[in-house]
């Protein structure tokens, strides 16, 4: 459920190593797989919400692939 804060993230960055496939062994491309995590909530006196979240990033990708993260953007959706 994406609840009252609709986010679009993206993660940019270069797959490196050596190998014939990049995804991992049963996927059919190599992905990233982002787990939020919501640490904590409140309602602030005047009313609004205050969360608190963290996340964590895994690659998926074939033996000797690795992920090399270059950029990061996150936009409210309409």
């Amino acid at each position: 459920p994406l609840g009252y804060w609709p986010v679009v993230k993206y993660y940019r960055g270069k797959l490196i190593g050596r190998g014939d496939m990049l995804a991992a062994e049963g996927n059919a491309y190599p992905f990233l797989r982002l787990k939020p995590i919501v640490k904590s909530t409140s309602v602030t006196s005047d009313g609004k919400f205050d969360v608190t979240i963290t996340e964590s990033l895994s690659p998926e990708l074939a033996e000797g692939i690795s992920f090399v993260p270059q950029s990061f953007e996150a936009w409210q959706s309409e």
